[in-house]
């Protein structure tokens, strides 16, 4: 049987704490490298459980939205036969989280080395040495800036074998110079892939989302040298990205015309913004320019229509795909006000709601998103004969337990009431979530609950 490649033989090491994730996209947490070695992780029960989510089809842990081969339905060039490697095939180095950008999509403020992070990266690097010589793609640094990971650095600085090997460097550019490149030229006798990742050419808005002083000229003059090094095939592959978000969009017909006529990449990377929780939701909402009810939505895909984005050269991580994060989150907060008031308007629960049940053919429920609306429902519903079958959230580990009800993700205990009742205003959201898991169950929003309690 086959399942996907990165599922099956992919690892991204995040975060001083060593902690272990099979495939960056999905998020799924192995466990971490200071408490537990290589071998556990890999062959303990949560990688078997996520192998499993392949073999049967579901792949319940993977994020639809996120993975760019399922966005681009391109699932069946990732598929290899299923079988377990004694060790990861592809592992991604990013436990140094230091940075010279303060980017206003990865973080709040610059990352402090923490007291004990020699000895945390002494121990992830002793578990690396397992496995790096059968490695088949080694990556670094996702989430800090290449040339400011020293030890990183050291690491690949000191590789050197005769075996094929893929390579894959990320970085913003900003250091990436030919005495920084010494550090790591032993790289270019390999299959070698740079991803430079510039959010702008134009001086304000590269300052602004980059939150640096520095001058574009600086990325600018590096960039001529990456090409130099593509153009000596020393680098075999150049892709040149960027976050596209509010502040940038209008710029990127102009910005993908210059990629293509003075740096010549293989690659020009669109990824569209997506919310990290970095700062208040109201501006990450403001970010979120492929959201269909942001106020500049129409003028983006206006811009988007240009046919500079048809050159082969282009590629849209998300795709074409409009985000689900929906309305203002003050409107969102409004609603959920809102449908509080509903629930405690309600008079005879135990009544409206068996016959609603009935109405249905549902014999059980369950309730999904620990939000207010949900604890206000549980605490309702307490003194009534109304059973709740489960309730499930998508970020559980925020609360296990509440009024003595164990919170699941869907993913770890599969839905199986008749039905589901989503207490959260990201309706859509948790449709699709349920949809990914394969849920066969009806779905209903408690507003619609409670407008048939109407009828009775």
């Amino acid at each position: 049987m086959k399942v996907c490649k990165m599922g099956l033989e992919s690892i991204w090491i995040n975060h001083a704490q060593g902690e272990v994730r099979i495939c960056g996209w999905t998020g799924y947490n192995l466990g971490n490298l200071q408490e537990y070695s290589i071998e556990e992780l890999w062959h303990g029960d949560k990688a078997q459980k996520f192998r499993e989510s392949m073999l049967d089809g579901s792949y319940r842990y993977c994020n639809c939205q996120d993975c760019p081969y399922m966005v681009h339905d391109e699932m069946e060039s990732m598929m290899v036969e299923y079988v377990v490697p004694e060790y990861p095939k592809m592992c991604s180095l990013s436990y140094e989280e230091q940075c010279n950008y303060l980017c206003k999509f990865c973080r709040k403020e610059h990352y402090r080395i923490q007291d004990n992070e020699k000895k945390y990266i002494d121990k992830i690097e002793s578990e690396v040495q397992k496995f790096i010589d059968q490695l088949d793609t080694i990556a670094a640094n996702g989430v800090g800036e290449l040339f400011c990971s020293t030890r990183t650095i050291d690491l690949l600085g000191r590789i050197d074998t005769d075996r094929k090997l893929n390579v894959i460097l990320e970085s913003n550019g900003s250091l990436f110079n030919r005495n920084n490149w010494e550090k790591i030229s032993n790289l270019g006798k390999y299959n070698l892939t740079v991803a430079i990742t510039v959010h702008s050419f134009c001086e304000d808005t590269y300052q602004f989302l980059s939150e640096t002083d520095l001058s574009i000229q600086t990325v600018l003059d590096n960039l001529h040298f990456v090409q130099e090094l593509r153009d000596q095939n020393i680098i075999n592959y150049l892709e040149i990205a960027n976050v596209t978000c509010e502040r940038n969009f209008r710029e990127m017909p102009e910005y993908v015309q210059r990629c293509l006529t003075e740096f010549n990449p293989d690659r020009i990377r669109l990824r569209f913004f997506a919310p990290y929780r970095v700062s208040d939701a109201s501006i990450e909402w403001f970010y979120d320019i492929r959201n269909p009810y942001h106020p500049y939505y129409k003028e983006f895909e206006r811009v988007m229509r240009n046919p500079i984005f048809d050159n082969p050269k282009v590629w849209k991580w998300q795709g074409d795909t409009t985000s689900n994060i929906g309305e203002h989150p003050y409107i969102g907060e409004h609603k959920k006000l809102g449908i509080i008031g509903r629930i405690l308007n309600v008079e005879n629960w135990d009544v409206k709601m068996k016959n609603w049940m009935e109405a249905h053919s549902i014999k059980s429920f369950s309730l999904y998103g620990l939000s207010n609306a949900c604890k206000c429902m549980i605490r309702v519903l307490e003194n009534t004969s109304i059973v709740i079958d489960h309730i499930y959230d998508s970020n559980p580990e925020k609360e296990i337990i509440y009024l003595g009800y164990k919170i699941h993700a869907p993913e770890e205990i599969l839905p199986n009431s008749d039905a589901i009742i989503i207490m959260s205003v990201c309706d859509e959201e948790i449709r699709i979530k349920l949809q990914n898991v394969k849920y066969m169950g009806k779905i209903f929003h408690i507003e619609d609950v409670l407008d048939e309690f109407k009828k009775y």
